[in-house]
């Protein structure tokens, strides 16, 4: 597949993609791939949240080849380690990976809301934690994980 073929099949957030001038920042990897700096990519030591709700930090990245058909995620923890469709979320920020039914501190959050770029959560109506002050935060448990491992009577 070439650059221009690239544009037409694979690239969904250009806004030139039917532009003949404009190939919208394509560039060839090393693996020969072709990709867009305008597309969302996983880069190493970014966290992603799988469909399991398993959080990690990516330390490896496996392109795909005639046994695998997507990249392949590696992290310090082999639960979280994921292919690219079973991703549903990726930040630089592991706080940016909370959602509303997550457990901070063992706190249930029950809203978030974004004020100034930063996010803030809520758990019984009172403030539980913010972005910029992240460092109260201590322990997350995803919403995923917290059904899989419940013990209901």
């Amino acid at each position: 597949m070439n650059d221009k073929e690239y544009v037409n099949n694979k690239c969904k957030r250009c806004l030139n993609r039917n532009n003949d001038k404009d190939l919208c920042n394509i560039v060839q990897t090393i693996s020969g791939e072709y990709r867009c700096s305008n597309e969302d990519v996983i880069e190493i030591e970014e966290y992603i949240r799988n469909k399991e709700g398993f959080i990690g930090k990516v330390q490896k990245i496996i392109p795909p080849d005639e046994k695998m058909v997507d990249y392949y995620y590696c992290c310090e923890s082999t639960m979280a380690s994921s292919y690219e469709n079973e991703i549903i979320k990726h930040n630089k920020n592991v706080i940016e990976l909370i959602q509303v039914g997550d457990y901070i501190n063992g706190m249930l959050i029950e809203d978030i809301e974004k004020i100034d770029n930063k996010k803030v959560f809520y758990s019984n109506g009172r403030m539980v934690a913010w972005t910029n002050r992240d460092k109260g935060i201590e322990t997350i448990l995803t919403k995923e994980q917290y059904r899989d491992n419940c013990f209901e009577i």
